[in-house]
């Protein structure tokens, strides 16, 4: 009987410390952007009364997130489109749960050496570009060459992430550099770059915000993702109301000089949130298509709503916890 009684209270004791475990909900995130904001504001903090502990991860692209997703790295992040088509390609079981839509595009740009005799995109045929492999700059690229009758197998791609991009770009080591904000805005600033063609009328201005099967089969990192949902949607309206107080965010956490802030924030606003609606799975369909028949991707992926996670932006339910 004593026995049974200490192992009953043994039990209980473990039960009672695995309630008060926090649920840790790692976020993966680029610099700029809604999550870069919500990181300064501070908001998830309040979350700890809850049990839940959001962490917060740095990558220089969006391939390189989608990569950390794959290896269980972190639980959820925000991309571009062209990341999840090649990560859906390699396998990775992704979700996509929401988006960030930007209804005027002009954040993304391919960049010349202000001395260069490049004038057009035309130009590019049989040269050198740098650009991100699998980032949106990668499908950006293949539409404007498209739309001068050419197409990415008429360039030399030179698979670089931005810090190194832009190094090779002004050694002359690449004769184009293909890039987004805010190292478009950097660059700019530089006054040692020119635009030939940046990304208005031909990409959709669409940020896409990627989970993992394992997160929404887990409770505790699914109440956690709904949570970070709410939030995040509470930021993008607190950005699109307080711009200045953005920027002054992103000079704090990013070390970026404000006077290129304000540009990158004229760019990127106003932010519109919303769960992922089923109709962009077109989209992400047709660029798919393109880089299969491209022979940039080794298989063909059909778009189906299974790659839809539904997730309430809501805290709804949430409980405090005692410890």
């Amino acid at each position: 009987m004593k026995k049974r009684f200490l192992t009953a209270i043994a039990l209980l004791s473990i039960g009672n410390l695995a309630q008060a475990e926090d649920i840790v909900f790692r976020i993966g995130y680029q610099k700029g952007g809604i999550f870069t904001a919500l990181k300064s504001l501070g908001w998830l903090d309040e979350a700890a009364k809850y049990g839940i502990k959001y962490e917060w991860y740095l990558f220089p692209a969006g391939p390189q997130l989608l990569e950390a997703q794959r290896a269980n790295a972190v639980d959820f992040g925000s991309t571009g489109d062209t990341p999840s088509i090649f990560a859906l390609a390699a396998g990775t079981p992704l979700k996509y749960v929401g988006i960030t839509k930007n209804p005027n595009p002009r954040t993304s740009a391919i960049l010349v050496t202000r001395d260069s005799p490049i004038k057009s995109v035309k130009e590019l045929k049989g040269k050198k570009v740098a650009l991100q492999r699998g980032s949106s700059a990668h499908y950006f690229t293949q539409l404007a060459l498209q739309e001068v009758g050419l197409d990415l197998n008429d360039i030399e791609i030179i698979n670089l992430p931005p810090a190194e991009a832009r190094g090779a770009l002004e050694s002359g080591a690449v004769q184009a550099w293909v890039i987004w904000d805010p190292f478009y805005a950097i660059a700019q600033a530089g006054n040692n770059v020119k635009v030939i063609r940046d990304n208005k009328g031909l990409t959709d201005g669409v940020g896409y915000w990627i989970t993992v099967d394992r997160v929404l089969k887990d409770p505790g990192k699914k109440k956690a993702l709904s949570y970070l949902l709410a939030e995040l949607k509470r930021t993008a309206d607190w950005a699109n109301n307080n711009p200045d107080k953005l920027v002054d965010l992103w000079n704090e956490e990013l070390g970026i000089p404000k006077d290129i802030l304000k540009v990158v924030v004229k760019r990127a606003l106003p932010y519109r949130i919303q769960p992922f609606p089923e109709k962009q799975l077109a989209y992400l369909q047709k660029e798919s298509d393109a880089f299969f028949e491209l022979g940039v991707i080794p298989v063909k992926t059909k778009f189906v709503t299974d790659f839809i996670g539904k997730v309430p932006f809501s805290k709804a339910g949430l409980q405090v916890v005692k410890k």
